[in-house]
């Protein structure tokens, strides 16, 4: 290509070459009258026209200009030329650039656009290429257009394309794992998958001219061949010596640079093979060939990746299947007898006597064994204390000495179950090691011994004797280990149960001493901080007029004192009734209390401007004495908290929920730190100062505990100088 440009103006090759892309430099830099189109001033204004297009476009595009179709590309057009081919293609006939890939095969549409006009346009089109070295899969949306001269005859073509190789091979890979998903998901037989797997794979000879599934019997067998597809005879003999020295490898290897391999679908050899372990499941390799027209890149290894997934997953789904129907088959008969544990945790659920719960336990595993007993144990100092027992050990001597208590440490079988934490079996009980004597031992056979581990450490020693010797499977150790674990859950819920009932009449207790104290307490007090408030006021009667300033300010601050204290005892008095007051559950209609409770406030909102926002309430079942606390509380402390601001706005509003009615009030008030929200509902818990809003703090604790007995919850929404929602719970009866 000549790099001249001759006497054309730089300006002028500008506007025929627009832009500073590599293209629109390479044409400005070609001597153009050196070829058969001749110096561009001489071009004709359908080629600029076109030129420019291209030029200034991200979208690749060809024009071929001239019956020889000499070539002119855009940037984006270059990475479908590729490296074999750029830039000597500029300038060069289509036929020359593409002879040896794209124009054979679409001769017949060159030949019909330029003899008769006839554009052309296609989706998804396979045109192989020579770009990078290799003859490659490529896909095309395109669309081929004559360019007409001034009196209609052709003068070359205009190509717009789009590459979307890596559509169709998505499309075409994602179509194959599809494939591969719905043929092992159909199939109901374990291990009935391998031909339909690998008939799904022949679906796709691009991608998988051939594959090759090699297993493994056990952890000890030699692979071997269990099915391959896209091989003839004599392929797949030079195949087993070529593969043969990698099976063995433990990751993921490319064969290559062993020449060409035949395929039953594909014209061109395979000359790289990916060998893919399986990772799950059974031992195995996925050998594969790989497609000779396109790069083995990451989308490619992940597509290969995910065939082996698809199958490593389906053997360990056929392994696990023919696993659960072996154990099946060792359970069928213990199943019904197995869901008596289910009791455990059911009908026992609130049984506080362990050794009834032991002894229901030993009972339902001798039904799942053959003859013989079950024995439970506890230390106690250095013996061994039976505690329950279910079955006859049919051994007098033996029967005992285990009543007599044996040597907690010498007692090697149950002291060493003890201290590991683990099951032990004996196919036939072996007497030396626990020191019993040979006549002691007559009559008992196969034994289990199983610590009973609770949360805070093993409980006791569960032993089940066998009178005949019997090698333990692993359904019978399966169901021993669920038992004695079910078991061991249920002694620790039995222990809690226990501790939570002893907590709760405590607790109970401690209420009804504290709620007596309070009373006591506050009666007590009544009188005396009467007295005091009284003889203060008479005090500053007394000393009216008499000038001291001081001593009347001392005595406004001891009686306004006494005033709170008064008012702490009776919230104190209230909050101590409410926990003895027995509820009186009736239909209260919301709508109905609220406006009741408004009027009740009518004096705290003279001189204030006050707007009422309440949304239609539901009618709840609750005591009307007691709800009616609750709202006053709530509606007046809106309305103290409120108090600074110019328009105070109160809403309230219900909502339902699944088994509750909740009703909320909202204020535009001085709010609350959220970090003090815990504090909002304790008992003379207060977040401001008197100076600033009067108040016991009680109110709030009374609210929280009458709503607490009608089986609902309350809470608190808010922020600093934001307003606060108050809100509370019902329950809702449950609909017949």
């Amino acid at each position: 290509m000549s790099r001249s440009a001759g006497s054309q103006s730089t300006d002028f090759l500008y506007n025929i070459f627009p832009g500073d892309g590599e293209m629109s430099r390479l044409m400005r830099a070609y001597d153009w009258s050196a070829s058969p189109l001749g110096p561009p001033d001489t071009w004709p204004q359908q080629l600029r026209s076109y030129l420019n297009v291209a030029l200034t476009s991200r979208q690749p595009m060809f024009i071929g200009w001239t019956r020889d179709m000499i070539s002119f590309y855009n940037d984006a057009y270059r990475a479908i030329v590729g490296e074999d081919k750029h830039p000597w293609a500029l300038g060069t006939p289509l036929p020359e650039v593409f002879g040896n890939d794209a124009y054979p095969l679409l001769k017949p549409v060159f030949d019909a656009l330029l003899d008769r006009g006839e554009p052309y346009a296609s989706e998804n089109a396979l045109v192989p290429l020579y770009r990078y070295g290799y003859l490659e899969e490529c896909y095309f949306d395109f669309s081929y257009t004559p360019i007409f001269g001034e009196h209609r005859q052709v003068e070359g073509l205009f190509v717009a394309c789009t590459d979307v190789t890596d559509r169709v091979l998505n499309y075409r890979r994602t179509r194959t794992l599809a494939g591969v998903s719905a043929a092992l998901a159909s199939l109901d037989v374990p291990g009935g998958f391998i031909e339909p797997y690998l008939t799904a794979l022949t679906d796709n000879p691009q991608d998988l001219p051939f594959v090759r599934l090699y297993l493994r019997g056990s952890a000890h067998d030699e692979l071997y061949l269990e099915g391959e597809v896209g091989l003839d005879a004599v392929t797949a003999a030079r195949l087993d010596d070529l593969l043969t020295p990698y099976l063995h490898d433990s990751a993921d290897h490319l064969l290559e640079h062993f020449g060409g391999l035949e395929t039953e679908h594909r014209p061109e050899p395979v000359t790289q093979i990916m060998l893919l372990p399986l990772q799950l499941g059974r031992a195995g390799v996925l050998a594969v060939g790989l497609n000779p027209l396109k790069r083995f890149d990451e989308p490619y290894r992940i597509f290969l990746q995910s065939l082996r997934e698809h199958l490593a997953l389906a053997l360990e789904r056929a392994d696990s299947a023919r696993r659960l129907q072996q154990s099946q088959r060792e359970l069928q008969s213990r199943n019904a007898a197995l869901e008596g544990f289910a009791d455990l945790a059911r009908d026992l659920a609130f049984e506080t006597d362990p050794y009834v719960l032991v002894r229901y336990a030993q009972e339902r595993l001798l039904e799942l064994l053959p003859s013989g007993c079950t024995l439970y144990y506890e230390p106690e100092g250095n013996f061994w204390r039976l505690r329950s027992q279910v079955g006859d050990l049919a051994n007098p001597q033996l029967q005992a000495q285990i009543d007599q208590g044996l040597p907690l440490h010498q007692t090697r079988s149950l002291w060493e179950a003890w201290q590991s934490g683990r099951p032990h079996y004996q196919e036939m009980y072996d007497r030396e090691p626990d020191n019993v004597p040979w006549d002691a031992a007559v009559g008992v056979g196969a034994v289990a011994v199983l610590p009973v581990q609770g949360q805070s450490g093993p409980r006791g020693i569960l032993s089940v004797v066998l009178r005949d010797r019997m090698v333990w499977s692993p359904a019978d150790r399966a169901v021993i280990e669920i038992a004695v674990s079910s078991l061991a859950v249920a002694l620790d819920r039995s222990r809690a149960v226990a501790a939570l009932t002893a907590n709760q009449q405590q607790l109970r207790e401690a209420n009804a001493e504290l709620e007596a104290f309070a009373s006591s307490i506050a009666h007590d007090l009544r009188a005396p901080v009467r007295h005091i408030a009284s003889f203060a006021t008479l005090l500053q009667r007394r000393l009216e007029g008499s000038g001291d300033a001081q001593v009347q300010r001392y005595l406004s601050v001891i009686e306004a004192s006494a005033v709170r204290m008064e008012a702490m005892i009776h919230g104190m008095l209230d909050f101590s009734r409410l926990g003895q007051r027995a509820l009186q559950i009736s239909a209260v209609d919301l709508n109905v209390l609220v406006d009741a409770v408004q009027h009740e406030l009518a004096t705290e909102l003279e001189g204030r401007r006050v707007t009422w926002q309440v949304a239609p309430l539901p009618t709840v079942q609750a005591d009307p004495g007691l709800l009616h606390q609750v709202l006053i509380n709530l509606l007046s402390n809106a309305l103290k908290y409120t108090r600074k601001r110019d328009e105070a706005r109160i809403q309230v509003w219900s909502e339902e929920v699944a088994e509750a009615h909740i009703v909320h009030v909202r204020d535009n008030g001085v709010g609350f730190d959220p970090k003090s929200r815990d504090r909002l509902f304790g008992v003379f818990q207060r977040l401001h100062h008197d100076e600033e809003f009067e108040g016991t703090g009680v109110g709030l604790a009374n609210v929280r505990r009458i709503v607490t007995r009608h089986g609902g919850q309350v809470w608190a929404e808010g922020a600093t100088d934001q307003g606060a929602t108050f809100s509370f719970s019902l329950p809702r009866p449950a609909r017949k």
